[in-house]
């Protein structure tokens, strides 16, 4: 054993000395004259963390030692921590704002940045040079479709870690695998299961992965004996806890005593015997070394991948001595931490001199150079501190000037408040702090009269559910979400509320009033629809009715015998006919169909609807009317106009019968010039004009604005939907006519509508008072029906023309006729609804026995419910709705059976 003494040290440092501080005194490099490289280190977890500590420390140990003067900036994503698909978008932002300056060169350590420059680098980097190091599985589909990139991939172990686990423990009988849900932690489980099957006669897998803490704790405390640990990831449970290096080891050693191996060096540290491990160090290391190249001018596209990393065995001395493991026993090459210096315990006292000394020239060393050094370090500092300021300055004012043309412009309305709270810290009141245009335009509330004022000041009689809501979300950060009418603004909103700080609220507004418009019409357009099936079947039993009584009394008529009779007979064939037409209103007012426009007269209209408004108005109302004699008719719907009157006088009641008044109606006819028209947009002609009046309350200039808008309404919900006025707007526009109105408060109210009058003949207009069947014929009919009232009427009134009729009560019964004498039967006539067949499966029956048998079809329904494809392909002649009367009756069957 050789002792070394300081005095004969003292030679040995003071070379060392000057040889150190010779180097020091030499010119600089070109290269620190000229402006720093940089090298930007992108990795993939935290700055502590041991992989990346150690691969950190293998870029920088090649740049400290190179040539040229590099910059080496660190990143750090930290995704063992956060999944990186919440941390991706962030650490892009960052990079946008931090590196709009390139960088001359990119390193990326780990799988999670590779994906990352991967996805960002077209828009963050797209011409920077790309070494990656550290990457799991790596294959050439993970950089297809990129250019400008190179680097070292990282090749685990895990089958030579299992051997060794074999060759030093030749007992064991299970190898329990330890790995979380992280990405990488799913992919070195895929690899490890890849490698099992070579070692099922040899030992069992067991697999502790993707568990809670708790679980793997309980796990772990009930693993067999002659069971070895393999350790690939504990970071991020399942039930998202996060775990460090330290903490994660520590958790499975105080629950378990069996013997830990890993595949990465930065774990032996941390209670593991050893394995086969992947070196950070080497990884940064050598990509550091293929950045340099490229900084040097080589293209790296010449630099080919390493795609092989050397793996070292490598073992901690104090696990070694804990489970009885002989040196001798390892591998040749292996590595040892953690062994006992016994060189230092021999010589500390020469080895603390020389040290002391060392650092005492070192400190002169360096205290020289940075002399010397600092002033031009700080001149690059400053200016580049200056640039980088003038460049942060206009990335502000270019994101401010973003945000707030984003502000100015958007669609939806947002508005900034803050809570205003009492002495128990309930809310009360809110401050308005900034409002965008939108919000302007949708409350009608203008930002210069009410910033820094409170919504009380503004809105007096606000409702208290906006300020207890607005409230919560302040006071606790939640965020809410409200559709609400605001009966002070007397708009729909759909409000999303969120908490941007404590005791203040942001509001993003969406006027859905229209939105909330069109479902109130849906709801009515289903009501109407609703009400239209109904009156349809009202109108199928209410026309069956009707009709024997119209044919009976026809008939009735022509075997009366006096005036009196006759007279009587026709009052009643007059009130079938109302009762006719009243069920046509209903259908009308009831559904949406295609309205018979025809010239009627409206002088019995109004006479009509007097009457009914006589008999249903109080007695303190007065009605007055004043209807024209004049023989004049207009082009229109009898059911329509009917509506539009009874609209108007209804409306006309409401405003008087709190107090009473009278209701005046009359009817005239004008003609107008294009200087007498009332209206700007009424054409000159001739006009039947109709006045409905009343002496009530009136009608305001705000409310008469507003009128005739779907849905509105002035009275309470219960008693109006809004639609009546808009409903008779329309039929007078239908009818080519105006309308206008004439109202102030206190006066009354006059609607005066007009309607262009019509040039016809009075033989024209529909008058059915005397339909006397003159159409006759001797053809054999056969008649289907399941009324017998209409059977018989039918079969009497077609005898009484001259026909043979074969009767039948049901469309079993007409088959049954028609399949025993086919060729006897000249003309069917069917109802459409029937019990066993319908009239359309009867007519398909009946086709099938003799195609060329003409049909007629008698319907209750009004719209017929027969497509007009079917009626083609069956051959159906001729459809007749209920009540059909005589004449009708008579030339239809005639029309029929000429054209056969």
């Amino acid at each position: 054993m050789i002792k070394i003494s300081i005095r004969r040290a003292m030679p040995v440092f003071i070379a060392i000395t000057i040889a150190v501080f010779g180097g020091f005194m030499t010119f600089p490099k070109s290269a620190d004259a000229a402006i720093a490289k940089r090298v930007l280190v992108l990795n993939s977890y935290d700055d502590g963390y041991i992989w990346t500590d150690n691969l950190m420390n293998g870029v920088r140990s090649v740049f400290n030692q190179s040539d040229i003067n590099a910059e080496v900036i660190a990143e750090y994503m930290d995704t063992k921590r956060h999944p990186p698909d919440k941390i991706f978008p962030i650490f892009k932002e960052l990079c946008k704002t931090k590196y709009q300056q390139q960088p001359d060169v990119i390193i990326v350590s780990d799988n999670n940045a590779l994906d990352f420059i991967m996805e960002s680098r077209q828009e963050l980097f797209p011409a920077v040079p790309v070494v990656f190091c550290g990457i799991n599985n790596f294959s050439d589909k993970m950089i297809q479709g990129q250019k400008n990139i190179t680097g070292v991939a990282e090749n685990t172990d895990f089958k030579g870690t299992v051997e060794l686990i074999l060759k030093l423990h030749p007992g064991v009988e299970n190898i329990a695998v330890i790995s979380d849900s992280t990405e990488t932690g799913k992919i070195n489980l895929g690899n490890m299961r890849k490698i099992m099957p070579d070692f099922k006669e040899q030992v069992k897998f067991i697999e502790l992965a993707d568990l809670g803490a708790c679980q793997l704790e309980e796990k772990l405390q009930n693993l067999p004996k002659q069971t070895i640990l393999f350790y690939l990831s504990f970071f991020r449970d399942r039930d998202g806890k996060v775990f460090s290096q330290k903490e994660s080891t520590e958790l499975i050693t105080k629950n378990c005593q069996l013997p830990m191996y890993a595949a990465w060096d930065f774990i032996i540290n941390y209670g593991v015997v050893g394995g086969v491990v992947a070196n950070g160090f080497m990884q940064g290391k050598n990509a550091a070394a293929m950045a340099e190249r490229v900084l040097n001018g080589e293209r790296i596209e010449k630099i080919p991948i390493m795609r092989e990393s050397l793996n070292t065995p490598m073992f901690d001395y104090l696990m070694l001595k804990k489970f009885g493991i002989a040196l001798s026993e390892l591998p040749e090459g292996s590595m040892i931490l953690n062994q006992p210096d016994y060189f230092y315990n021999r010589y500390k006292t020469e080895i603390y001199a020389g040290v002391t000394i060392l650092l005492a020239l070192l400190t002169i060393i360096a205290a020289l150079f940075v002399n010397v050094f600092r002033r031009k370090q700080s001149e690059r500092l400053l200016i580049s501190y200056i640039e980088q300021r003038i460049i942060n300055e206009e990335n502000l004012r270019q994101s401010e000037n973003k945000y707030r043309q984003l502000f100015s412009t958007m669609q939806t309305g947002f508005a900034l408040h803050e809570i205003i709270c009492d002495d128990e810290n309930k809310a009360i009141d809110y401050v308005f702090l900034e409002i965008n245009p939108a919000f302007e335009v949708m409350t009608g509330l203008k930002v210069e009269n009410i910033i820094g004022k409170t919504v009380k000041e503004l809105l007096p009689s606000i409702e208290s559910y906006w300020i207890e809501t607005y409230g919560h979300v302040a006071m606790t950060g939640k965020p809410a979400k409200i559709e609400r009418y605001s009966q002070e603004i007397g708009r729909y909103f759909d409000i999303v509320a969120y908490c941007p700080q404590y005791r203040q609220f942001a509001a993003i507004i969406t006027d859905i009033t229209e939105k909330k418009q069109l479902e109130d019409q849906l709801r009515q357009a289903q009501k109407m629809e609703a009400i239209g099936t109904l009156a349809g079947g009202i109108a199928h039993d209410f026309n069956n009715i009707l009709f024997p009584i119209i044919g009976y009394t026809e008939m009735a008529l022509d075997d009366a015998k006096n005036e009196v009779m006759e007279g009587n007979l026709k009052e009643v064939l007059k009130a079938a006919r109302r009762a006719k037409e009243l069920v046509k209103q209903i259908l009308t007012i009831s559904r949406r169909s295609e309205h018979e426009m025809k010239p009627l007269q409206i002088q019995p209209i109004i006479k009509e609807t007097v009457k009914f408004l006589k008999a249903s108005l109080p007695q303190n109302i007065q009605i007055r009317q004043k209807i024209s004699d004049a023989d004049y008719s207009v082009l229109g719907d009898q059911g329509q106009i009917h509506q539009v009157i009874m609209n108007l006088s209804t409306n006309a009641y409401h405003a008087m019968r709190e107090k009473g008044g009278v209701l005046d109606i009359s009817l005239e006819k004008i003609s107008l010039s294009a200087e007498t028209v009332p209206l700007a947009d009424m054409l000159p002609g001739t006009y039947l004009k109709t006045v409905i009046s009343d002496t009530g309350s009136g009608i305001d200039e705000k409310t008469m604005e507003r009128i005739f808008e779907p849905y509105f309404t002035t009275k309470p919900k219960e008693e109006g939907t809004g639609l009546g006025l808009a409903i008779v707007n329309g039929i007078i526009k239908e009818h080519k006519g105006y309308i206008q109105i004439n109202s102030k408060p206190g006066e009354g109210t006059a609607f005066i509508f007009y309607l262009p009058v019509t040039d016809v003949n009075k033989d024209e207009i529909g008058d059915t008072a005397n339909n006397t069947a003159v159409s006759k014929g001797n053809e054999h009919i056969l008649i289907a029906d399941d009324e017998p009232a209409i059977v018989r009427l039918i079969k009497a009134i077609l005898e009484r023309m001259g026909y043979t009729v074969t009767a039948t009560f049901g469309s079993k019964e007409a088959l049954e006729q028609f399949t025993q004498h086919p060729d006897k039967f000249d003309l069917i006539i069917s109802d459409m609804m029937m019990p066993h067949l319908t009239g359309i499966e009867l007519v398909e029956k009946l086709k099938e026995i003799r195609p060329e048998i003409p049909v007629i079809l008698c319907t209750g329904f009004s719209d017929g419910k027969v497509p007009d494809e079917k009626i083609s392909e069956l051959g159906i002649r001729e459809i007749v709705p209920k009540p059909v009367q005589r004449k009708e009756l008579a030339e239809a069957v005639r029309r029929v059976l000429d054209s056969s």
